[in-house]
């Protein structure tokens, strides 16, 4: 961890175990997911086979053992945007991608700092502008870390399309002087996501080397995953393959195909269901969980997804 320089009154900074966590009066764990980070990794996550392996070819090197081995520095590399559609797991590749990191560093401590940015965003005027830069300043301590940005186009909306708001130009001008800043350690990886990213500011695209779009489910992933979940309780009247081949059709996410999953199984089903005599999940079963959960994702959010994949190519 890098020694830490003196802070006058006006950047008051409180310490926690040797982290510094306030910085000019902001508490950077205000904006901190405290959720425990899960020991998840990319054969965990079902699909991404190309996102996966941009990854792989751009942050790893690979020595005579055929052993992916981290790259020393990242260069032009460290600023990744995973975009797609909501529910679609980009926080959860974003964990998985961390942990990847860690374990081919040979298990180096690699802090994984996950910030939801809508709550960086306050109404009065400069307050924003403050919390990114504190963040920053807390991310800096360390000799190298991922910073994860989720919701990014809460502060990253474009200066061009800001419909009259005076608060999206210096927001947006504060958060490239800091990302500006934190590239300056090639070990740092900054990671943001966002459902939106024809609304980002295209200075902000333009800084995103690697842009990975993490897709809605193809049947293929969507069987496996229900294989996962539900293989051994399905009745043999259940075809996993056609109901992921019409989940597909009907653009299911990953969230809305755990949410069929959990109203395909009845309360406490396989512990202490109050019913002892359902062993198996039937074709009724499934039917009725088809019935009361339905796709969550808008038309108009894939056409606008499908315009802005096609002018970036």
């Amino acid at each position: 961890m890098n020694e830490t320089k003196p802070h006058t009154k006006e950047a008051e900074c409180k310490q926690d175990d040797g982290i510094q966590y306030e910085f000019h009066g902001v508490n950077v764990k205000d904006f901190l997911v405290s959720e425990a980070r899960e020991e998840i990794f990319f054969p965990d996550v079902i699909g991404m086979e190309e996102g996966k392996r941009e990854i792989r070819q751009e942050l790893f090197i690979t020595d005579e053992q055929k052993e992916y081995k981290r790259s020393i520095g990242l260069d032009d590399k460290n600023f990744i945007l995973l975009y797609g559609l909501p529910g679609t797991g980009k926080t959860y590749f974003a964990m998985a991608l961390a942990n990847e990191l860690k374990a081919f560093s040979g298990d180096q401590e690699i802090p994984f700092f996950h910030v939801v940015s809508t709550k960086l965003k306050e109404p009065f005027i400069g307050k924003t502008e403050m919390n990114i830069i504190a963040l920053f300043e807390f991310a800096r301590q360390f000799e190298r870390c991922v910073l994860f940005m989720d919701e990014f186009d809460a502060i990253g909306l474009s200066r061009a399309k800001n419909n009259g708001d005076p608060t999206v130009i210096p927001v947006v001008n504060t958060l490239l002087q800091q990302l500006s800043g934190f590239a300056s350690n090639p070990n740092n990886l900054f990671l943001a996501a966002t459902n939106r990213p024809y609304n980002l500011d295209d200075t902000l695209l333009s800084r995103m080397s690697l842009r990975i779009e993490v897709p809605l489910p193809s049947a293929k992933n969507i069987e496996e995953f229900l294989q996962r979940k539900l293989g051994e309780f399905v009745a043999p009247d259940v075809d996993l393959a056609k109901i992921a081949q019409n989940l597909e059709e009907k653009k299911y996410s990953n969230r809305d195909c755990d949410s069929f999953v959990q109203a395909a199984l009845p309360e406490n089903f396989n512990a202490h269901s109050k019913d002892a005599s359902i062993t198996h999940i039937d074709k009724d079963m499934i039917d009725r969980a088809l019935s009361r959960v339905e796709s969550s994702i808008e038309a108009d959010e894939v056409a606008k997804l499908e315009e802005f994949k096609s002018s970036s190519i």
